[in-house]
């Protein structure tokens, strides 16, 4: 998607994650919220996390503390391939 494309991640990228469980805030990270799955920079407060977009024109999703069992970190983001020229068949 588009969603991370300030921070130079673009649609089509593939990304590369550490896996792990928790992120420092600020971090990118691949975050697990319920059935779906996405690349957002994490943000820890007293009372919520919030998942933000490196695009303006994606809102925060923000998810408070008594929701949080719904939500899980899955790895870090390290870095990424990006193919040029090429298009990749996803199952």
């Amino acid at each position: 998607g588009e969603s991370m494309t300030g921070a130079g991640i673009l649609d089509g990228d593939i990304a590369v994650l550490e896996k792990c469980h928790a992120v420092e805030d600020g971090e990118v990270a691949a975050v697990r919220l319920g059935d779906e799955a996405t690349l957002k920079r994490v943000f820890r407060g007293s009372d919520r996390i919030i998942l933000r977009a490196a695009n303006d024109a994606f809102p925060e999703i923000v998810v408070d503390r008594d929701e949080a069992e719904r939500l899980s970190i899955e790895g870090r983001f390290v870095g990424l391939l990006r193919l040029v020229g090429k298009t990749i068949r996803r199952k």
